[in-house]
């Protein structure tokens, strides 16, 4: 087994994955495919911003239409970033 170093323990305790479950919206479910896609990258350049990643995953036929997988961005960060005031996935 692989002993974990002290540097990569303190960055694992300081690693957080954001979950997001998205229910299309009555005017996400009206944009055309070129915009949705506008709407997606929008939340990813603002991830990337906090040096982190985003994963959108589509969920159809569950209880929420999306899940959004964010990785990468400190709790500081996602504090005060835009991105993470819950907003982000407002028309999807």
């Amino acid at each position: 087994m692989r002993e974990i170093s002290k540097s990569m323990a303190k960055a694992a305790a300081d690693e957080v994955t954001y979950i997001y479950l998205i229910t299309d919206t009555a005017k996400g479910a009206t944009l055309s495919s070129g915009a949705r896609r506008k709407e997606f990258n929008n939340v990813n350049a603002l991830v990337r911003k906090e040096g982190g990643q985003c994963r959108l995953y589509s969920t159809r036929g569950s209880s929420c239409d999306f899940v959004s997988i964010i990785t990468g961005v400190s709790p500081a960060a996602a504090r005060t970033a835009p991105a993470f005031a819950g907003n982000e996935h407002r028309n999807a």
